[in-house]
């Protein structure tokens, strides 16, 4: 079928290009035939305006003629106005034979701009005629390839089909009953994977508390940049803070640690400890810190979430020590200094120390109890 198809396509397409070659040749004879051919109407139209135009200039000599002879006395008025007359009536013939001329040029050259533009079309379609040819020619092989493929294909399938219908015939082997149940254990498992996607669909809040932002919308994806749902409690509320590298050190898990709120009177302190530092480092403006985690031990029913929390954490103490005005003492490399008041005037004396703090050192040796200080000049 797709042999006769390609066959009568090709043939269709060929009796076209002939027929529009053989229209085409017709046209370009007729076309050369207008070119280099007179038009007989033409040429009677020129014959009769070459008679008209010589009786009109023969009638006009004759009246100029009979004009000077009156003029001389040698012919009438009547003459005169016979000359007169003829030469209105040739004037009159030789420009209808001029309109009929030029009337003939324009019948003549629309004739051949019909002519050429006949010739212009059968080109076109000798062209088009031309290419749905070769086209024919070209899309008919295809044509053939992807039927004979087709072809190829069926009966690779038919002869699969046949193979699988003879296996099924055949008693299963245990390979083939390990692979099914392989199969079927798959399946369980996805059935699993779905069950616990199932389950899953619904969000169940880990504590109870108050939902103050939905910023998601049903059907939208999660980015797992930003929160979805923000849920807050007034329960067991925990107070996140950054310590830059320089004082992360001094602090460890454990310690004590004085709140205060700036919302509330300065005597609502209550206690806290830390319970987490962050081993990963946060940049804020350009500064490395690392946040730490404080949980209050005292129940303050006022507190409420995203409240400024001031805290003094302890990093060492000590007690029943010696110690003196941080400012009294003089600091040199890693060597502290400070001037006493003897019987003998003041005295300069090198001291060890211990804990400093924002305003005391702790003095281990240099010093005494009782000894006077001086904290400026005499």
């Amino acid at each position: 079928n797709a042999i006769c198809s390609r066959d009568l396509e090709i043939s269709s397409a060929q009796s076209n290009f002939t027929n529009a070659q053989v229209a085409y040749s017709n046209a370009l004879d007729k076309y050369n035939a207008a070119q280099y051919t007179t038009s007989p109407t033409v040429e009677l139209a020129r014959i009769a305006l070459d008679s008209a135009s010589t009786a009109f200039y023969n009638a006009q000599n004759n009246y100029y003629s009979i004009v000077n002879l009156y003029n001389l006395g040698q012919a009438s008025i009547f003459d005169v106005n016979q000359a007169q007359l003829t030469l209105n009536s040739t004037d009159i013939a030789y420009k209808s034979a001029q309109i009929n001329y030029n009337t003939a040029l324009q019948q003549v050259s629309m004739e051949k701009i019909n002519i050429k533009a006949s010739l212009d079309a059968a080109r076109s379609a000798l062209t088009m005629a031309e290419n749905a040819y070769n086209t024919a020619l070209f899309s008919a092989d295809i044509k053939i390839n992807s039927v004979q493929d087709a072809y190829s294909s069926a009966q690779s399938g038919y002869e699969l089909a046949v193979s699988r219908h003879n296996q099924s015939l055949a008693s299963p082997h245990s390979a083939d009953i390990n692979s099914a149940l392989a199969q079927v254990n798959m399946a369980r498992a996805s059935l699993g994977i779905i069950q616990t996607q199932i389950a899953q669909a619904n969000l169940y809040a880990p504590i109870s508390g108050t939902i103050t932002s939905v910023n998601m919308k049903p059907g939208e994806l999660s980015a797992g940049i930003s929160s979805g749902i923000t849920l807050e409690t007034a329960e067991n509320l925990l107070i996140e803070a950054n310590i830059s590298e320089v004082d992360i050190n001094e602090i460890a898990v454990g310690q004590d640690v004085k709140i205060g709120f700036d919302a509330f009177l300065s005597n609502s302190e209550i206690k806290g400890r830390v319970i987490r530092i962050d081993p990963a480092a946060t940049v804020i403006l350009g500064t490395i810190n690392y946040k730490i985690t404080i949980v209050p031990e005292e129940n303050y029913m006022d507190i409420r979430p995203s409240m400024t929390a001031d805290l003094e954490i302890l990093t060492q103490q000590k007690e029943e020590v010696l110690f003196a005005p941080k400012r009294s003492l003089s600091r040199e490399n890693n060597s502290y200094t400070t001037e006493i008041l003897t019987a003998n005037g003041p005295k300069e004396v090198s001291v060890t120390v211990g804990l400093i703090g924002d305003n005391e050192i702790e003095i281990i040796s240099g010093l005494n109890i009782g000894d006077q200080i001086i904290l400026g000049e005499l």
